[in-house]
């Protein structure tokens, strides 16, 4: 059976910096099972619809594909939905499987209003192969397929969802992703989030997770790998880095894990073994305030970590309760002040927007990040994903009315999508960029010194900057290098 993987654009108003990993991990099961895989990396490429188009018409019907699998998160749907119609009108009887966050998120909607033929639930690597072998021997509804766990599916006009699979426990038996079918080329040549901002140089960064699962409950997150927090052993994981550093040559590595930091005896060994091993490869990492102790934080500064994100979330306690964080602002601040008097620059993100949240939360926020002087800041607007402790309570105060339609708009995090506050929707945007402008005006004034004597030894430089990029563009661009000394 010949497989198609598709990966649809994410963020395109930003370079592809994310290798798709879940859909690597997809590819990979296929092919050790010597199926015919080929990948669509729209997002990668950055195809128009045209060219879409083209290639689902080269697959679909020069090459014969039977069947197609979808990876991506829910801010995806549109697209996907798009997609669907023109695979149907291509070739109708393709079997169509989506995944990632959107199938697991809302099972039940991409069958009925996106036309997938099945949505997966959870884990897809065993999932995928009991699929396609039960495609060989039948179709997509016959007796076998009922017996699958971890799938969503129509049968006899009516949605059937079966319970999730059951995790894998092991995750060093699956196979390294399939880098060699996705535009790798692209995604190593862009550095990481914030990474950009902070005067790293690198000239191949990729992504790597290390283990699956999360044991927290806030309640704006989901998590389609449940909360049984599982690990790969430290051998794989720097088995994979060497791996990618002899092929493609990476100086650079994002662990993206949000609880990277879970188990310290894990990273303990993690760090222990990339100093005896001297890789030559640096890193960053997510990481929460309650996990960061000194003596760890030294070691992975001597591993070669560079940076630290910690998502803050809000300087305002009671939020971080309402929100069930776990942590509290103090812990917060600590944390900062530990990786400060390390020498490990970080950078963190917060959230505006949350049900009752005032302005003296806010104001305890903007207070946070000057008492803590916080610069690299980003700031999202509060967003309920299906899935979520949040989504549900936004839906039973009838604030959802049409969940296609809601879902339908959600995008990038930075845009306002609904409005949970008492503010208008003016007052409420208006009041992310109050927090920008105090934190970073205080920022400005306490640090004005370390500027203008950078300004003053590279007056060559701005000056040809500014005559190429113009004025704004030196400023952003002066900022990043200036901040970058002062964290270094």
């Amino acid at each position: 059976m010949k497989i198609l993987l598709i990966n649809p654009p994410i963020r395109t108003t930003d370079p592809p910096i994310d290798f798709p990993s879940g859909l690597g991990y997809i590819a990979a099961m296929l092919l050790r099972e010597d199926y015919d895989v080929k990948v669509l990396d729209i997002n990668g490429h950055r195809y128009d619809r045209e060219t879409v188009l083209k290639f689902l018409n080269k697959y679909l019907i020069e090459e014969k594909i039977d069947s197609i699998g979808i990876g991506c998160l829910i801010t995806c749907y549109n697209y996907v939905k798009w997609l669907i119609k023109k695979i149907r009108e291509i070739k109708p009887e393709t079997k169509i499987i989506v995944g990632g966050g959107l199938g697991s998120s809302i099972p039940k909607i991409v069958i009925e209003k996106l036309g997938a033929d099945i949505a997966v639930i959870g884990e897809g690597e065993h999932t995928i192969i009991n699929l396609i072998k039960n495609f060989e021997s039948g179709g997509s509804l016959n007796k076998e397929l009922k017996k699958l766990d971890g799938i969503c599916f129509e049968n006899k006009g009516k949605v059937v969802i079966k319970k999730p699979i059951s995790f894998i426990k092991n995750l060093d038996e699956l196979p390294f992703p399939a880098w060699h079918l996705f535009p790798m080329h692209i995604y190593l040549k862009n550095l990481w989030g914030e990474m950009k901002n902070m005067g790293i140089n690198s000239n191949s960064s990729i992504n790597i997770v290390c283990g699956r699962g999360c044991p927290y409950n806030c309640t704006y997150c989901y998590d389609p790998l449940g909360h049984f927090r599982r690990i790969r052993s430290v051998d794989n994981v720097l088995k994979e880095m060497k791996t990618l550093k002899d092929e493609y040559n990476i100086d650079f590595v994002f662990f993206g894990d949000p609880i990277f930091m879970t188990s310290k005896q894990w990273v303990n060994e993690l760090c222990d073994k990339m100093i005896k091993q001297k890789m030559g490869i640096i890193w960053a990492s997510a990481g929460r305030v309650n996990l960061v102790d000194e003596e760890l934080v030294k070691k992975m500064k001597r591993a070669g970590c560079i940076a630290i994100n910690f998502g803050i979330e809000s300087g305002s306690q009671r939020i971080l309760n309402m929100i069930k964080k776990g942590v509290t602002v103090e812990q917060a601040s600590q944390a900062i002040k530990l990786t400060r008097k390390i020498g490990m620059p970080d950078w963190m993100s917060f959230m505006i927007g949350f049900p009752e949240e005032t302005k003296e939360d806010i104001e305890e926020t903007i207070k946070f990040c000057i008492d803590n002087d916080i610069h690299l800041v980003s700031i999202f607007f509060v967003t309920p994903y299906p899935g979520t402790a949040l989504y549900e309570q936004v839906k039973s105060k009838g604030l959802i009315k049409n969940e296609e339609e809601y879902i339908s708009q959600l995008g990038d995090a930075t845009e306002l999508t609904i409005n949970l506050t008492k503010w208008n929707d003016d007052e409420l945007k208006a009041l992310r960029e109050y927090i920008i402008h105090k934190v970073r005006k205080a920022y400005f004034k306490k640090h004005k010194d370390e500027y203008f004597s950078w300004l003053i030894k590279k007056q060559r430089w701005y000056l040809n900057y500014i005559k190429v990029h113009g004025l704004h563009a030196f400023l952003d661009e002066a900022r990043k290098k200036v901040t970058s000394i002062i964290l270094t």
